[in-house]
């Protein structure tokens, strides 16, 4: 479902939620770290370090999510302003995966210090990079055809064994209509690297 709200008006919910988002986290660290270190010793009660360890990592966990979410909404909200939804919404899931990854792999390494944090953390970037790495690739074709426009939405074209009209260029896929009705979704990568026909338009 595209969304209804105004791309300037999401844009400074985003920001004002990712403010807010980040100055709450501040203070449950603080609290929980004053909570665990000052408040229970003087009721008797001494929490182990590990524990303390683990409530900031499940607050960082909580927050982290919540501020990556908010973050990919305001990427989100500056493509919306010049590209479509589809474009729009698929930047947006991309950039709350690496976020997160992002923030998975910090944690993993703190949790594990030195040397080992970082092989972890090094490792886990492996794990992600492998992972999307077609998907990287796509994504970067994508913007090369919306930034280059070797063609455009409504341009009879030949590529890839695929004739008909461009219906929708998309950050992952272009989709030509054929002749026939069949809508073809045709891998972005593949378009970069083939030759391609453009088609005169019929006259009206």
């Amino acid at each position: 479902m595209v969304p209804s709200e105004s791309s300037k008006d999401g844009f400074k919910r985003s920001v004002v939620e990712l403010i807010l988002f980040i100055l709450l986290y501040t203070v449950l660290i603080v609290f929980v770290s004053y909570l665990l270190n000052t408040v229970f010793p003087l009721v008797g009660i001494t929490p182990l370090p590990q524990y303390v360890i683990y409530v900031n990592i499940l607050v960082t966990l909580a927050m982290g999510y919540l501020i990556a979410s908010t973050f990919s909404d305001i990427v989100y909200w500056s493509i919306r302003r010049r590209y479509d939804y589809p474009t729009a919404i698929s930047v947006k899931n991309l950039i709350r995966l690496l976020a997160i990854g992002a923030m998975v792999s910090a944690i993993a390494g703190g949790v594990a210090g030195g040397a080992a944090g970082v092989s972890l953390a090094g490792f886990l970037a492996l794990v992600v990079g492998f992972a999307s790495q077609q998907v990287f690739g796509q994504i970067i074709a994508g913007f090369f055809l919306l930034l280059v426009r070797p063609f455009r939405v409504g341009d009879p074209v030949k590529v890839v064994d695929e004739e008909g009209v461009v219906s929708e260029i998309g950050i992952l896929f272009t989709t030509i209509e054929k002749p026939d009705g069949v809508r073809t979704l045709v891998p972005n990568g593949m378009l970069v690297n083939a030759k391609i026909h453009l088609r005169p338009k019929a006259k009206t």
